[in-house]
């Protein structure tokens, strides 16, 4: 064998580690991602069943949280969304904001809602995320909304028909009621 075959064999053989263990290092980067993700908490989008349950099943918390205006009990059961609960107040409603999701002019944000007067209201405050976009607040809003079997929406295209901003609202139980904001 000559020195020149010699020398390609030992850059071709130093090729093949460096490929080799290249291979080797991503493969265990993509199996320890891979199982860390199998074996972290799964966390999820809360949806309207999930809310509904939330409430239904935690009623007495919820109205002990908002008695003593400490809400770590129902943040703590809200937190297996992805996106972190907050809590607004509004014209005497206790808003729960459970996520939102979407871009720009397709987001929605979905949650429930406390008011002591057991109808619809209005949600928010003026930290809510939903607040740069045209919701009629209070009285306006309540007079705004329309009952279209169990729900109780609002068009804003009925107000300017350019628009496709809506509002929705649904009883859970005494004094709960379920959103959504579609944008």
């Amino acid at each position: 064998m000559s020195v020149k075959h010699a020398e390609m064999d030992k850059g071709v053989k130093a090729f093949l580690i460096y490929m080799s263990s290249s291979v080797i290092i991503i493969t265990v980067l993509f199996l320890v991602f891979f199982i860390r993700q199998a074996l972290s908490p799964q966390v999820h989008y809360l949806d309207r069943t999930d809310i509904f349950e939330i409430v239904r099943d935690n009623r007495q918390t919820i109205l002990e949280d908002i008695e003593n205006n400490d809400f770590s009990c129902i943040l703590g059961l809200l937190s297996s969304s992805r996106e972190e609960p907050a809590v607004y107040f509004a014209d005497g409603c206790v808003t729960f904001y459970c996520y939102g999701h979407g871009f720009a002019s397709n987001t929605s944000y979905e949650g429930f809602y406390y008011t002591p007067w057991d109808g619809p209201g209005a949600i928010g405050g003026g930290e809510a995320p939903w607040q740069r976009f045209p919701l009629p607040e209070g009285e306006k809003l309540i007079q705004a909304l329309k009952q279209e079997g169990n729900e109780w929406v609002w068009y804003e295209k009925d107000e300017d028909p350019g628009r496709d901003n809506e509002y929705r609202t649904e009883k859970i139980c005494d004094n709960f009621w379920y959103y959504k904001l579609a944008y």
